[in-house]
């Protein structure tokens, strides 16, 4: 009996240690095979832009100015001996008003003279006529109807007329200068400069002032040749006008194109375009020349075209479509103008387009995406924020009711 046990010990021991490895080496039972799940595409939120008839718009720069620039020059000489409280640089005048009083002596001396030239003439003229009816009588008396003119004294009558003419002339020439004594606007003006002053002394053709005319404001819009060709104008566009709209920090005012200069710069090859300031929206602010404006030129002419937001334009340059297939495109954005945060594009076709307004992780042709529309997108972004609001409100309730 002691033999038996002690024979089968080592053989329990060796079967229990292989047991054990077995345990150890086999792990847990594996489990059940799970169902592999596959992730969706990206999402991408969207904006349906559809092509829509609009005016194209350009933009240009330039400098009030006015359309006429004049030098007012005296017509007569003599010394300054009055002048107006509106005679000062920046004052504005109206036309006919006085601006200066010249001397008046030699200007009414020489129609003193003239005066009496002309009563000199007349004279002469009225003896003409006398020796001319008496000569008429003699030839008539010595019983002939055919006379001369010299027997007549029909040049001589010629020469006296035309001599009352000529002094009627010259006295009408000493009035003119007389009145031109007095220097007055010839047009509702601006005085940029000033160039005779009270006591100084003006000779015949000198400038005594420099005047802007402000019943007509233009600004001188320089435009590259492809903004040209983009506005397409006609000679009927500039007929009819093109309509301008001009801003600065201060005014904002209208006005319209009816004319281009002549010629192109030879320098910068820009092509030059005038737009004529409306009066209504020149008399209701103060303009000062030379102020610079911002335009905005606006073609008579609709093209179809897409409203976008600046964000929709990738790289500056490229738009990205979720076509049909819910696949990312990628083509080059036509752009012809913006407005602020809106950029206007030339739409290729009539068909609306979804363009991506997000940001992408990849932004490669052919890329599966889910479309997301920008009002759901915004919608379910609403809905996120006020869970999240009720979310906190429920935490401060728990908070409270805890202290």
């Amino acid at each position: 009996m002691s033999k038996l046990p002690r024979r089968i010990l080592p053989v329990a021991v060796l079967a229990l240690g292989v047991l054990a490895a077995r345990a150890l080496l086999g792990g847990p039972p594996a489990p059940a095979d799970q169902a592999r799940t596959e992730m969706p595409p990206p999402q991408a939120i969207y904006r349906l832009a559809s092509p829509e008839p609009r005016a194209l718009q350009v933009n240009a720069h330039g400098k009030l100015s006015s359309r006429r620039q004049v030098e007012l020059a005296a017509e007569v000489s003599g010394k300054v001996v009055a002048s107006s409280e509106h005679y000062k640089v920046g004052m504005r005048v109206t036309k006919g008003e006085l601006l200066l009083n010249l001397d008046e002596v030699s200007s009414r001396s020489e129609l003193a003279r003239a005066q009496a030239r002309l009563a000199d003439a007349e004279e002469q003229l009225a003896s003409e006529r006398g020796r001319a009816r008496q000569a008429k009588r003699e030839w008539r008396d010595l019983g002939s109807s055919d006379a001369n003119a010299l027997f007549l004294r029909s040049p001589q009558l010629n020469k006296a007329e035309k001599a009352v003419a000529a002094a009627q002339a010259e006295l009408d020439l000493a009035r003119h200068r007389l009145a031109q004594t007095q220097i007055r606007a010839p047009f509702d003006a601006l005085i940029d400069s000033i160039h005779s002053e009270l006591g100084s002394y003006v000779n015949t053709g000198s400038a005594v002032a420099t005047l802007l005319d402000v019943s007509t404001l233009e600004v001188a819009l320089p435009i590259s040749q492809q903004q040209y060709q983009q506005l397409n104008l006609s000679a009927e566009d500039f007929k009819r006008g093109i309509a301008v709209r001009l801003n600065n920090a201060q005014h904002t005012l209208k006005a319209t194109i009816y004319r281009a200069a002549a010629t192109v710069d030879s320098d910068s090859r820009l092509y030059t375009l005038i737009a004529e300031v409306d009066a209504d929206s020149a008399d209701q602010q103060p303009l000062h020349i030379g102020e610079f404006f911002t335009a905005t030129i606006t073609s008579n002419r609709a093209q179809a075209m897409l409203a976008l937001p600046a964000e929709a334009i990738y790289e500056q340059r490229y738009l990205r479509i979720i076509d049909p297939n819910n696949q990312l495109q990628i083509q080059p954005a036509d752009i012809a103008f913006s407005d602020g945060d809106t950029v206007y594009l030339r739409a290729v076709d009539s068909e609306p387009l979804r363009v991506v307004v997000s940001g992408l992780a990849l932004n490669r042709a052919g890329t599966e995406l889910t479309p997301v529309a920008v009002t759901d997108a915004v919608t379910d972004a609403d809905a996120d924020a006020d869970a999240d609001a009720d979310a906190d409100a429920d935490a401060d309730a728990g908070t409270e009711q805890t202290q």
